[in-house]
């Protein structure tokens, strides 16, 4: 409070978080002065809007000078976000990089579907993908924090980052992960967006994401600078939802769709789960319906906290071998099975 006080040049703030310190209990002082702002940046305005910050926003806006410049960078354009463009941006210029209103993935980033008959084959799955990944970095998304954790506990050489750990450990978890000394990240969506870490080699969804969006952020952080990557998603009969998006999404880009993938979906043995939303809301990809969330930090909250996985940990993989049931993948070059 007291560097604030002292009038940075430069103050990076969640809207949660500012819009507690515009707004204070009575009895204490404002510690922010935002009518002197000459410049406001607006940061993945698309997920602030997601994840129900626009109030905050708003009342942020409100309170600075008419005489500003506003940037506001959004990797996807729904109707909100053109919304709030248009009521808080003047003769704004509009600079789009990629194809504008399509999730694509990063072409340099080799997509691999796996289907997996239950939960016990997609550990098994799991372990050997690590497995022979070999030294390669990987990053292991998952849709809970209580699941987050019991991968972890399965994988050797792991650290873990979810919206319950605060800065000081999500630091700590990046830094040993940055520098080499662990080899696998297993994260929520809270690391789908704006890791930068060059070694990350592989992608695995260990449960596929809610939204396209999520899905295309999440492949995005391997295959970066120029560097070839792999994604991996594990699916199973009950992620139809999941598994008819991202179908979409290689058909945009013009992948082959997996042809036993097209006929589980067409037959109904892959069930639909939750479906997406309209064309200009949230596109979501299944599983259960998002909460509605408030204030806070941005990017500190994970949806959904289910049962994780039992079992007790084993050294560079679940155990067990291929079962007679194993169900087959589906990728468009070489892909670990």
């Amino acid at each position: 409070l007291a560097e604030l006080r002292g009038r940075p040049q430069v103050l990076v703030a969640t809207p949660g978080r500012l819009n507690d310190l515009l707004d204070p209990p009575a009895g204490l002082s404002v510690a922010v002065d935002i009518k002197g702002i000459q410049y406001l940046v607006l940061d993945e305005a698309d997920r602030m809007l997601d994840m129900g910050f626009e109030p905050q926003i708003r009342k942020i806006i409100r309170g600075l000078p008419q005489e500003r410049q506003t940037l506001m960078f959004t990797a996807t354009w729904p109707a909100t976000v053109r919304r709030l463009a248009s009521e808080f941006m003047r003769d704004a210029v509009e600079v789009r990089v990629g194809e504008a209103d399509e999730l694509r993935v990063n072409p340099d980033v080799e997509q691999c579907v796996i289907i997996c008959s239950d939960s016990r084959e997609k550990e098994e799955r799991l372990a050997s993908i690590i497995r022979e990944a070999g030294e390669d970095q990987a990053i292991v998304f998952v849709n809970t924090k209580r699941m987050c954790e019991s991968v972890a506990l399965r994988v050797d050489n792991s650290v873990v980052i979810h919206g319950d750990k605060d800065q000081r450990e999500r630091d700590q978890a990046l830094g040993l992960f940055k520098s080499g000394s662990r080899r696998v990240l297993v994260a929520t969506d809270v690391a789908a967006r704006g890791l930068d870490i060059k070694s990350v080699r592989l992608v695995i969804n260990f449960d596929p994401p809610n939204r396209e969006e999520d899905y295309v952020h999440r492949v995005g952080r391997t295959g970066r600078a120029g560097l070839k990557g792999r994604a991996i998603t594990l699916l199973t009969n009950d992620d139809g939802g999941a598994a008819r998006s991202i179908v979409e999404i290689f058909k945009r880009m013009e992948l082959p769709v997996p042809e036993e993938l097209e006929r589980r979906l067409a037959s109904g043995e892959m069930r639909q789960g939750v479906g997406r939303g309209g064309r200009d809301g949230p596109r979501r990809l299944g599983g259960p319906p998002r909460r509605g969330l408030g204030g806070g930090d941005l990017g500190m909250t994970d949806d959904f906290d289910f049962d994780g996985m039992g079992g007790g940990r084993v050294s560079g993989g679940f155990g067990g071998g291929r079962r007679d049931n194993d169900l087959p993948s589906f990728c468009f070059n070489d892909c670990p099975t």
